[in-house]
C-alpha cells in the first residue's frame, strides 16, 4: 500500500486495480478503526486483533476474513478494564486479554447453526494486570507477566506474586524504557528472564540493562551487556534459546558455558535460631562443583559490616611427615602450583566476624561452576 489515506469517517467503497498473479474479481472492503492495533494472536483457528477496548476475530478457519458471518468483534464493557486493552496472548487453550489492571480470558469458541460465533468471556483478575505488553509470556502451565510493582504468575484463575525477594529492586527500574521477557534453558533448567534498564546505585552508579532470572522459586540477576534492549525466545532444534539486540547486533544469550565471568552470591543475614544473642563466627565453608580451576573471594557479613575478603582457591598443598609444605619446582626454577580442576570441592577457612545476624558474600571471576551450599560455624555469645 503506497498511500493509506486519512480522515475516514465511514467504510466507503473501495475501487482498486489489482495486477499480477493472474487472478481476477478481487473485492476490497474498508474497515474504519480509530484505535491502533495493540495485540494480535492466533487462537482456536482464527486471528484475533485488539484495538481500544474491542477484540476483532476472523471467520472460522480463516486468518484474513473479517467480514463473513462467523467473524465479528466484542467490546469489553467491564468496569475492571480501566482503559484500553494492552495485549493478547494465546496459551494453555485460552486467549488472555490483558489490561493495565485486569485480565480477561476467552475460551470455548464455537459456531452456532446460523453461523454466529459464541465464546465465553471470563474476568480472572480485577486488580492485577500489566501495561508492559512485551513482558507477558507463557511459562509451563502458567502465564508470567511483569508490571511496575512486581512479577506475577497467572495459574488458572488465580494470580500470585513471585517477586517478593525483588521488592528492593523495583524502585530502581527505569520503566520509561521497554521491558522484555522470555524463556531460556540454563543448565537444562527452563528459566524465565525479564530484561529491563536498572539504575545500579551499588556498583556502577549508572543505568544499565540487567536480567532478573527466575526458576524453582529462586531469583538471580545477570548482565548480558549494558545495551541489551530487546530479547525474545526462539525454539530451535528442540531447545528454547534466548536472543537479543545489543549495540544493534543480534546475539544469543547465555550461550557460552566455559568463559570466565564475574559472579556474586550473597546469603541473607541469618538470625541463626536466636536473633537476640550475639554470634561469633568461627569457620565457614563453600561446597562447589567445578568444571575448571577457580578462585573465590568471600566476606563474612553481619549487620555491622563485612570482614576483609578471604581468598580461597582450589590449590593442592603437599606436606611431608613433619607437616612442612613441599615445593614443586620445574626446570626453570619456577614453583609449580597444583590445582584441583574439576568435580566437588569444599572451600573452607577460619572466620572473624560477630553480630546478631551473620551471612556470607562470595564473588568470583572463574569459569562456570555450581555452588551447592554455604556452611557457617558460630558460637552464641551475650544476649542483648
Amino acid at each position: 500500500m503506497t498511500n493509506q489515506g486519512s480522515g475516514y469517517t465511514n467504510a466507503a467503497n473501495v475501487t482498486a486495480t489489482v495486477s499480477g498473479g493472474g487472478g481476477n474479481g478481487a473485492v476490497l472492503q474498508a474497515i474504519v478503526n480509530s484505535e491502533p492495533n495493540v495485540g494480535i494472536a492466533s487462537f482456536s483457528g482464527r486471528v484475533w486483533i485488539a484495538a481500544g477496548r474491542s477484540v476483532y476475530y476472523s471467520a472460522a478457519g480463516s486468518y484474513s476474513d473479517f467480514t463473513s458471518v462467523s467473524a465479528g468483534s466484542v467490546t469489553l464493557t467491564d468496569s475492571t478494564l480501566h482503559g484500553n486493552i494492552v495485549q493478547l496472548l494465546s496459551a494453555n487453550n485460552f486467549l488472555y486479554i490483558f489490561g493495565d489492571n485486569s485480565i480477561n480470558v476467552f475460551s470455548d469458541v464455537r459456531v452456532t447453526s446460523t453461523g454466529l460465533t459464541l465464546f465465553t468471556n471470563t474476568n480472572v483478575s480485577a486488580s492485577v494486570g500489566s501495561e508492559l505488553k512485551n513482558a507477558i509470556f507463557p511459562y509451563f502451565r502458567s502465564v508470567l507477566f511483569m508490571n511496575d510493582y512486581g512479577v506475577y504468575a497467572l495459574v488458572g484463575s488465580t494470580t500470585s506474586k513471585l517477586s517478593d525477594p525483588l521488592d528492593g529492586v523495583f524502585p530502581n527500574i527505569d520503566f520509561s524504557n521497554p521491558v522484555y521477557a522470555g524463556q531460556v534453558l540454563l543448565n537444562n533448567i527452563l528459566c524465565a528472564v525479564f530484561n529491563f534498564r536498572y539504575n545500579d546505585t551499588t556498583f556502577t552508579n549508572s543505568y544499565r540493562f540487567v536480567q532478573a532470572v527466575f526458576f524453582e522459586k529462586k531469583w538471580f540477576i545477570s548482565s548480558q551487556g549494558n545495551d541489551l534492549k530487546y530479547i525474545t525466545s526462539v525454539p530451535e532444534t528442540g531447545q528454547i534459546k534466548l536472543y537479543g539486540i545489543s549495540n544493534n547486533q543480534l546475539v544469543q544469550l547465555y550461550s557460552n558455558t566455559t568463559s570466565a565471568l564475574t559472579s556474586r552470591i550473597q546469603t541473607a543475614l541469618l538470625p541463626l535460631t536466636d536473633p537476640i544473642r550475639t554470634k561469633q563466627a568461627l569457620k565457614f565453608g563453600i561446597e562447589a562443583t567445578l568444571s575448571a580451576g577457580g578462585e573465590l573471594d568471600v566476606t563474612v557479613d553481619s549487620e555491622i559490616g563485612s570482614s576483609s575478603p578471604y581468598v580461597l582457591g582450589n590449590f593442592v598443598t603437599w606436606l611431608n611427615n613433619s607437616n612442612v609444605t613441599i615445593p614443586w619446582i620445574n626446570n626453570s626454577s619456577t614453583v609449580i602450583s597444583w590445582v584441583f580442576t574439576n568435580g566437588y570441592y569444599l572451600y573452607k577457612s577460619d572466620a572473624q566476624q560477630w553480630g546478631k545476624y551473620l551471612g556470607l558474600t562470595m564473588t568470583s571471576n572463574s569459569a562456570g561452576f555450581v555452588v551447592n551450599t554455604f556452611e557457617l560455624e558460630h558460637e552464641l555469645r551475650v544476649r542483648f
